[in-house]
């Protein structure tokens, strides 16, 4: 799942971590690399793998996020803070004029000014198929690249900690009659859908 920007030994880094969910952010906060749990904890759809919109203009997040007040903040004041680092970066702008036009809820956010490192905290997750998950989170950035960061995510809690391992099941399991499903088609190109014939 990996996007330009992503190196292959990150890509690999995030492989390696089978338990942790965890992604790699751009400084527009696209989603740019993401492994098996991250993908299945976050949720986003393939066509909008961008956080910032998903929360902020995504009617599902305020659902996803308990205390989605905080998380929107956050959002902005982090992505005010890329902005500031990276003032030329097009896709920056770009998506700060996008979620102006888009969301009252990001102008009175971004509004507040506010300027954040993310480097760690706490967050709450209404996950749709699993519930409420209390999340520790750590954001560490890429020395070679300081505008990419890895963003992980582990359970402040046993009844969390158990819906991850359950999530992280069905992931893998919907991972492998993916690959099974893709394989049986190249094998047999009449077993394919009807759409992808």
């Amino acid at each position: 799942m990996a996007a330009p920007g992503a190196r292959p030994g990150v890509r690999a880094l995030l492989d390696a971590m089978p338990q942790v969910p965890a992604f790699v952010l751009g400084p527009a906060m696209d989603v740019l690399a993401v492994n098996l749990l991250g993908d299945a904890l976050i949720a986003l759809p393939d066509g909008s793998r961008n956080m910032a919109r998903h929360v902020f203009l995504d009617p599902t997040s305020p659902a996803y996020y308990p205390e989605w007040d905080k998380v929107a903040r956050e959002t902005a004041a982090h992505l005010r803070r890329m902005a500031a680092l990276l003032p030329d970066a097009p896709e920056i702008a770009s998506l700060i004029g996008e979620l102006t036009i888009g969301s009252d809820e990001f102008v009175r956010a971004w509004a507040r000014q506010e300027v954040v490192v993310k480097t760690h905290g706490h967050k709450l997750v209404h996950h749709p198929e699993i519930g409420r998950l209390s999340l520790d989170y750590e954001t560490l950035a890429l020395p070679d690249e300081p505008a990419l960061m890895l963003v992980t995510y582990t359970a402040a809690d046993e009844k969390t900690a158990d819906a991850l391992r359950t999530l992280g099941s069905w992931a893998a399991s919907g991972a492998a009659a993916g690959a099974v499903e893709r394989s049986s088609r190249i094998r047999d190109p009449d077993r394919a859908p009807a759409a992808e014939r």
